[in-house]
Order: structure tokens, then sequence, then C-alpha cells
């Protein structure tokens, strides 16, 4: 019973923080995306080719079975959902590079590679230095 309560005082702080990063971001012109994790899997998930394997929390090397492409678990998760957030804000431009297919097979509904505008990376340290 005290892991729910836990769980929701829990919520309660991470909420407060999301609205003041989000007043933050606001009024410095910025905005914020939420990537649904539950459905993208980023510490899953190749950065690099999209194939999803369950790692266990003590793995903090992410080394892809199918590509070979290896990283610290946290830069690769990062780099996911980066991807993930410039396909759904249009940020960005990308190449088709469809390596995440349908969650029937594992993999996520759509992914593109993107390749970050100079006008976004400027963006990005501006928020960053704030």
């Amino acid at each position: 019973m005290h892991t729910g309560l836990n769980r929701s005082m829990l919520d309660i702080g991470i909420g407060n923080l999301t609205k003041a990063i989000e007043y933050k971001l606001q009024e410095s012109g910025g905005f914020l995306v939420k990537v649904p994790t539950k459905k993208v899997k980023p510490s899953q998930t190749c950065p690099n080719c999209g194939h999803q394997r369950k790692k266990d929390l003590s793995e903090r090397v992410h080394l892809c079975s199918e590509c070979g492409y290896t990283s610290d678990r946290d830069v690769a998760a990062a780099l996911v959902m980066l991807s993930w957030a410039l396909g759904t804000s249009g940020h960005g431009s990308w190449r088709g590079n469809p390596y995440f297919q349908s969650p029937t097979h594992g993999r996520l509904e759509a992914n593109f590679l993107y390749e970050a505008t100079e006008t976004h990376c400027s963006a990005l340290a501006a928020v960053g230095s704030s």
C-alpha cells in the first residue's frame, strides 16, 4: 500500500518539475516535447538501426546485436528520444529510413533519421545554456 502512496508523491514532484521546465522553455521561446517512453522504449532501442532488445539495468553499454552500434546506454536512449522528438515536432530534415516498423513486429511505428538544421542546433544550445 505504501508503494502506491510513494509513487503518487513522486508523480507530484515530477509534475511540478515538468511544469517549471515548461514555464522556463515558454519564457525563452522554446517548447517541451514529451516522449511516450512506454511506446518508444528508448533504452531498449538502437538509435542506429531501430532494433529492440530488453536489457538489464546493470547493462550500461548499448551494443546492438543487429548492426554492431556501440554507445553508452544513456546516450543511445537520448539519441532515440531526440530522433522521436524531431519526428513529431517538425524540426530537422530527414532521409527516409523506415527502420522502425509496426509494433506487432516489436518495433516502433515510424522512424526517420534526422539531420538537425543549424538553426535547430542553435536553439538547443540556447535552451541548454538558460
